[in-house]
């Protein structure tokens, strides 16, 4: 009966991931950022299997970069790429463009272009393959982070010394 009583009281006292905050919200909504990348991860995944791979995804933006370009020059520029606006989060063709421009020439070549599916993959848990699930993960490294106040930027305090 003093192990019921002990196991009971062990039980009951000890954290449980029934506990508030100690599993995620699965009930959460996710980022506005999050959908996108769950949208475009099931825009190449036709066949559905719940994971794409590095060169699905290339040949995917590939043909895309192809789509929108057209006047067929090998580049996209602003007006071109005005139709990502929403699956980028811009709110103009010039802002994309600044995004997406690396060599700063006005205008976003086939490789500038490509680098989309580096951001999509720097959610993959495996460097070859991203799954739904990474998609619907927390924020991709290269996501903005808080600010944290570095204590080295703080000026010191009290009285200054003679230098």
């Amino acid at each position: 009966m003093i192990a019921v009583r002990l196991l009971i009281a062990t039980l009951l006292l000890s954290p449980c991931g029934c506990q508030p905050g100690t599993i995620a919200n699965v009930n959460a909504e996710p980022s506005a950022e999050r959908l996108e990348y769950i949208t475009q991860f099931k825009n190449i995944d036709t066949p559905n299997r719940g994971f794409i791979t590095l060169d699905q995804a290339t040949a995917y933006y590939d043909n895309l970069f192809a789509q929108l370009d057209k006047n067929g020059d090998g580049y996209l520029d602003a007006a071109e790429l005005k139709v990502l606006l929403p699956i980028m989060q811009a709110k103009t063709g010039a802002e994309l463009l600044t995004k997406l421009d690396r060599n700063v020439d006005g205008k976003v070549s086939r490789s500038e272009f490509l680098v989309i599916v580096n951001w999509l993959f720097q959610l993959a848990s495996s460097s070859d393959r991203l799954t739904l699930e990474d998609t619907q993960k927390g924020a991709p490294p290269s996501a903005p982070r808080p600010k944290t106040r570095d204590p080295a930027d703080t000026p010191p305090t009290g009285p200054r010394r003679p230098g």
